[in-house]
């Protein structure tokens, strides 16, 4: 199909003349006006495969009127040319296509062929259809310093073009996935800039990144040992000199986490993101002053992970009031696999005023009870557990109840702390002292009903 031409008139770069000509009814004139009114240098830009502003069928034409600039030392007239797109065009024209994106404007192309003369594509790959043949290039030109020289000799017009800028397009850059120490790729993507995962309120987002569901991204690296890391946006290669692309497969190692992990900053992420199975990873100390613990966690227990970085949790209060809860603590239990690592609890406060008369009901200060398959390391909780006598409170020996003043299992390896029993009967507040393991013993606190 033929292509329509867009002739466009641009007298000069300066400022003050591009004003003049953007109000101009010059910038409509008729194409055969123009070669009569001295515009008989033509540039053309041809957008190959691609499109200018969604229309595959038209060129870009300049005209410049060879005397409107001035010679150089070789009596030439020297023009600058500017790109289709460029903001000093009363109407600007986006060269795009599907896929690819713009590598420049080249002053020759050719088609492409490997050295045994084979057809090569856009990828470089060899190709036997020659609708899918692709152009290697030369040329690149560079619109802030070449010029266009005119030979007024030559004699210029508008008959045809004294120059052509052809448009080249580089396939969007491949990118396989892999995960450190497997052969095969996790996923692909085709894309001009591979965008890395980034933190948004306390959240991963990964971007251009493919998931691994159940994990976070930790870290991408361009060797399979993963030494080389990644830590800013990455892109392919591109052989600018001849306008193709040098590297049409990036590979890229990655590096995940089990779990959905959250990067806690500020105090109501925590509370936002909460859940019975999260990731925490704390870059702040957390002060629950005023504020209401994750009810999730007293609910439902946990058995996620928090790496607690060596901050602070502070001024956590739960008032345990339902009378059918058998198990209870800021966590209700710390169940298999959960793991909190480097973390103090300081201030918190935890009372007792109601629970179940079921057999073996168990309470804790920091939770009823922490499984064997669970990991604490370095975890300090200070505190008080409070115990309120109440109608709604029975706890018996009989009834196989237990409560420690940390954790209804006793002492454990990885935790340590201070924490107060107080009883409070009305006005008057008794201290209650644990065995040696952290158990108080229930018939000293006369709940049994």
């Amino acid at each position: 199909m033929k292509k329509l031409i867009l002739r466009l008139i641009v007298a000069a770069l300066a400022v003050a003349t591009v004003l003049a000509l953007a109000g101009c009814d010059q910038w409509k004139t008729p194409y055969e006006k123009i070669g009569k009114d001295g515009y008989n240098v033509v540039v053309r830009f041809d957008a190959g495969d691609g499109k200018f502003s969604n229309r595959n069928d038209v060129y870009v034409v300049d005209t410049f009127r060879m005397t409107d600039f001035e010679k150089n030392q070789d009596g030439k007239h020297e023009i600058p040319l500017i790109t289709p797109d460029s903001s000093f065009r009363p109407m600007p024209y986006s060269a795009s296509r599907d896929g690819y994106f713009l590598a420049g404007w080249y002053t020759e192309r050719e088609l492409r062929f490997d050295e045994n003369g084979n057809m090569l594509d856009d990828f470089g790959n060899i190709t036997t259809d020659p609708a899918k043949q692709g152009y290697i290039y030369s040329g690149l030109w560079d619109f802030e310093n070449d010029t266009l020289k005119v030979d007024p000799a030559s004699a210029p017009t508008t008959d045809t073009a004294y120059a052509t800028l052809y448009a080249a397009w580089i396939p969007n850059f491949v990118f396989e996935f892999y995960v450190q120490g497997e052969s095969e790729p996790y996923d692909t993507a085709s894309t001009i800039n591979l965008q890395l995962p980034t933190w948004k309120n306390g959240k991963q987002s990964l971007g251009s990144l493919p998931g691994i569901d159940g994990k976070s991204f930790t870290g991408a690296y361009l060797d399979p040992e993963c030494t080389e890391v990644i830590t800013d946006t990455i892109t392919g290669e591109v052989d600018y000199a001849h306008g193709i692309t040098a590297s049409p497969v990036t590979k890229v190692y990655t590096t995940w986490r089990d779990g959905e992990w959250f990067r806690i900053e500020k105090l109501d992420q925590l509370t936002r993101y909460a859940s019975e199975t999260g990731c925490y990873e704390l870059t702040c100390d957390l002060d629950f002053e005023g504020k209401t613990w994750p009810r999730v966690f007293t609910n439902n227990g946990f058995s996620g992970t928090i790496e607690g970085g060596g901050h602070k949790i502070s001024n956590v209060t739960v008032i345990q009031s339902d009378n059918s809860i058998l198990q209870g603590g800021i966590f209700k239990v710390i169940g298999d696999n959960a793991v909190i690592r480097d973390l103090t609890f300081d201030n918190v406060t935890y009372s007792i005023t109601a629970g179940s008369r079921k057999t073996g009901a168990s309470f804790g200060a920091f939770a009823s009870a922490v499984s064997e398959n669970a990991t604490l390391d370095n975890v300090t909780f200070n505190g008080t557990l409070e115990i309120v006598k109440s109608r709604t409170l029975a706890l018996s020996e009989s009834s196989n109840h237990t409560v420690g003043i940390i954790t209804g299992n006793g002492a454990l390896e990885g935790l340590s702390g201070t924490v107060v029993c107080i009883l409070t009967d009305g006005d008057v507040k008794t201290p209650i002292t644990p065995d040696d393991s952290g158990i108080i013993d229930i018939s000293l606190l006369g709940l049994d009903q």
